[in-house]
C-alpha cells in the first residue's frame, strides 16, 4: 500500500509539474510564416532550442498584451497576488502579476489593449521555440506605455524609461521596443523641467542602468522607406547600446528606414502574428523584424545565461553578414539566426 501511495504522489506531482497545454496559435503561426522559417532553417532552431535550461525573460514594451492568450508564456511575478488591490511585493506597483500599464500605475489594465505588442509577443514566442515541453524557456513580460486608446500621450519617453528600468527590476535579460520617434518630436521631450535635453537624459540614463545590468535592449528602426536614419535619428532605436533593426523582404531589399547608424535588418515584411482572442492577421514593419531577433538572443541567453551584452552585440553583428540588395543600405546586412546560435557552440 505504501509503494502504491509513493507511485500515485509520483504521477499526482508529475502530473501538476508538467501541466502545460500548447498554445494553439503557436504551430500556425509558424506554418503561416513558413517562407521565413524555412528560410531561417527553423526546424534546426527548434532542435537547439532543447538545449534552453534557464528563464529568460523578455520585456515586451508598447500596448500590452492579454495574459489569456499566453498562459504559461507570461513571465509571472509570483510575489504579487493578482487583482486584490495590493501591492504585495512592495515595489510601488499594484498588482503587477503579469506586468504594468504605466498610464496608471498598477497591474496592467487588459480591457484597452491593441493588437501591436500581441503581435510582437507572439512572434518572440514562437521563433525562441519555446514550447510546454521546455516550459517556455523564454518568456514574456508586457509593459504598457499607451494611454488607454492605445496612443502615445507627451509622457511617453518618461514612461518608457520607467518601463526599462521596471523590466531590469523583474530581471528582464532581452527587453524588445518596437516602438520610436524622431529626434523632431520636441514634444516627447519636455516632460522635466520643460528641458529637452533633461528628459533625453531621463531615457537614456535608464538605457545606461540596463546596460550596466547586463540587459540586451533592442529598437525598431522608423517605418519610413525614404528616411536616411543616420540623418535623422529614431530614439530609442538609435541611442547608445541599443540594438537597432530595420525591415527586408525576402529579397533582401530594405523596405523602412536605412542608414549606416542602423545595425542589422530581418524580415518583417508580410509577417503573420496573434492579434489576440485566437486570431491571426498579417502585418508589415520593423515593429516585427525586430522582436524575432530578440527571441533569438533570448534563447541563446536561456543556453548559455552567462554571455554578456557587449558578446551578443558581437554576435550579432558577425550573424548579419547576408548581403542586402538594392540601394538603400545599413551599417551590417541581414540577420542569420542560424548562424547566431551556431556561434554558441
Amino acid at each position: 500500500m505504501i509503494r502504491n501511495f509513493i507511485l500515485s504522489t509520483l504521477i499526482l506531482v508529475s502530473q501538476v509539474t508538467h501541466s502545460c497545454e500548447e498554445l494553439p496559435w503557436l504551430p500556425k503561426i509558424e506554418e503561416l510564416n513558413k517562407d521565413i522559417t524555412e528560410r531561417i532553417n527553423f526546424d534546426e532552431i527548434k532542435a537547439i532550442s532543447q538545449s534552453a535550461r534557464e528563464e529568460i525573460i523578455v520585456a515586451v514594451i508598447g500596448d500590452g498584451v492579454n495574459p489569456k492568450d499566453f498562459p504559461g508564456a507570461l513571465a509571472l511575478n509570483k510575489k504579487e497576488i493578482p487583482d486584490n488591490g495590493i501591492d504585495d511585493d512592495n515595489n510601488g506597483i499594484v498588482d503587477d502579476y503579469y506586468g504594468v500599464n504605466f498610464s496608471t500605475g498598477h497591474g496592467t489594465d487588459f480591457s484597452e489593449i491593441g493588437f501591436h505588442e500581441m503581435f510582437v509577443s507572439s512572434l518572440v514566442t514562437t521563433i525562441s521555440g519555446s514550447r510546454c515541453e521546455n516550459d517556455y524557456r523564454v518568456k514574456v513580460l508586457p509593459l504598457k506605455i499607451t494611454t488607454g486608446d492605445n496612443h502615445f500621450d507627451d509622457l511617453y519617453v518618461k514612461k518608457l524609461a520607467d518601463a526599462i528600468d521596471y523590466a531590469v527590476l523583474r530581471g528582464a535579460r532581452v527587453i524588445n521596443m518596437s516602438l520610436g520617434v524622431s529626434r523632431d518630436y520636441k514634444s516627447f521631450f519636455r516632460f522635466v523641467d520643460n528641458d529637452v535635453q533633461k528628459s533625453l537624459k531621463y531615457l537614456t540614463d535608464a538605457i545606461d542602468r540596463a546596460y550596466q545590468k547586463n540587459v540586451v535592449l533592442m529598437g525598431a528602426s522608423s517605418n519610413n522607406n525614404n528616411r536616411d536614419q543616420t540623418l535623422d535619428p529614431n530614439y530609442p532605436a538609435d541611442l547608445k547600446h541599443v540594438i537597432s533593426v530595420t525591415s527586408v523582404n525576402l529579397n533582401h531589399e530594405i523596405k523602412r528606414a536605412y542608414g549606416r547608424i542602423i545595425m542589422t535588418a530581418f524580415y518583417g515584411e508580410e509577417i503573420f502574428g496573434l492579434a489576440g482572442d485566437g486570431n491571426i492577421i498579417r502585418s508589415t514593419g520593423t515593429s516585427f523584424a525586430t522582436p524575432m531577433i530578440a527571441a533569438t538572443i533570448a534563447l541563446a541567453l536561456s543556453i548559455r545565461p552567462w554571455l554578456t551584452v557587449d558578446e551578443i552585440r558581437d554576435m550579432v553583428i558577425k550573424a548579419s553578414t547576408q548581403k542586402i540588395n538594392g540601394r538603400r543600405q545599413i551599417r551590417n546586412g541581414v540577420f542569420s539566426p542560424l548562424k547566431f546560435l551556431q556561434m554558441l557552440n
